[in-house]
């Protein structure tokens, strides 16, 4: 009997596979010019946002974990941590990563750490929770800058996102039984070996997120040009991919604080980027869904309450306005560059030497 409810539901499984490519390939077939067109425009936005502004900020997070610097840094706020966050000094340091990285970011070094043995999966699975967050240069230059025309907006919008990510993890976690690292369980390896890792890890996570982007801007290219109005497609664009979708949702004049759900939540490809990123970890789909939308949840209210206390004059975004990616400013990635030539400093060693963490 076992057998056959088995063989019933590989069967049924297989035929929704099947479904699933053959409704894909006819939206493929059947939309050419739309398909075309989104992949054009997730290549665009690969090459003039994501690379540029991602790609250094995840080198210098992956040679920070892999050189062993944040397992010494987080040893050093492992009681400061607790006490105020109930976060281990490891996990605050990978929701700090997090919150300045952007959304894969949190997950591959969670992942990373899960691969060292510095956190076992119950934490690993716990911090996926809420290390899933846009970076400040998404919520400042994007949203902020070229949507609002008012930095102040994204500043709100990144400030009630961080206290929905600390909050969440203060309120809903159990307290980690994860103890300091010692220097003996975990050395970080030396410059050399430790940047070219960083540099392969990063190039993999940044080809990533490109694949995944380039293929969501293809759906909702192909969503735009079906029969549905454009004010139903400006809706669901950034439930897919927030990259693009964020300026598409502005042009139907949402809330303010609505930006805060979206920003928070993600949308469906970035959850996908996150199952890749943290592939050790293996999360399921409905773990990570449920938890964005927490998460989103929370940050609306927060984002709410703050406008409502700081109410802001901004400039309506027009239905003419159209975002030019090349003109996205790439603060940020430079002073993310800056830290990276001060770790370069700090952590430099010689071939035969090895990073201590006490």
């Amino acid at each position: 009997m076992l057998a056959l409810k088995q063989h019933k539901k590989t069967k049924n499984t297989g035929i929704v596979k099947c479904l699933i490519f053959f409704m894909a390939s006819v939206c493929i077939l059947g939309f050419p010019s739309g398909a075309s067109a989104g992949a054009m425009k997730g290549l665009k936005i690969s090459s003039s946002v994501i690379i540029p502004s991602l790609f250094p900020f995840t080198v210098c997070s992956v040679y920070f974990q892999k050189s062993g610097g944040l397992l010494w840094l987080s040893n050093k706020l492992d009681k400061i941590t607790r006490k105020f966050f109930k976060l281990s000094g490891t996990e605050f340091s990978v929701v700090f990563l997090s919150l300045l990285g952007g959304y894969p970011i949190g997950a591959k070094i969670t992942n990373e750490l899960y691969i060292s043995r510095a956190l076992d999966k119950p934490t690993a699975k716990k911090l996926l929770r809420f290390c899933v967050n846009p970076s400040p240069a998404f919520f400042i230059s994007v949203v902020g800058m070229n949507i609002f025309k008012n930095t102040l907006v994204g500043v709100i919008l990144f400030i009630s996102n961080t206290l929905s990510c600390l909050l969440l993890n203060c309120l809903f976690t159990p307290k980690t039984k994860n103890r300091p690292i010692t220097s003996t369980e975990f050395k970080g390896e030396n410059f050399s070996d430790s940047f070219v890792q960083s540099v392969l890890t990063a190039a993999e996570i940044t080809i990533n997120i490109c694949a995944f982007v380039i293929l969501f801007s293809a759906i909702c290219e192909i969503f735009k040009t079906m029969p549905i109005s454009l004010k139903a497609y400006s809706f669901i664009a950034p439930f897919l991919e927030i990259s693009f979708g964020i300026t598409e949702i502005s042009q139907i004049g949402i809330p303010t604080h609505f930006y805060g759900f979206i920003l928070a939540f993600g949308g469906i490809s970035t959850i996908f980027q996150v199952k890749q990123a943290a592939k050790n970890i293996n999360p399921s789909f409905i773990y990570i869904l449920f938890h964005r939308i927490v998460h989103g949840f929370v940050t609306l209210i927060i984002s709410l309450l703050l406008f409502k206390l700081f109410p802001i004059n901004y400039e309506v975004f027009s239905n003419g306005t159209v975002i030019k990616f090349t003109e996205y400013p790439l603060f940020m990635p430079s002073v993310m560059l800056i830290i990276f030539s001060v770790l370069f400093l700090m952590f430099v060693t010689t071939p035969s030497e090895k990073l201590e963490i006490r």
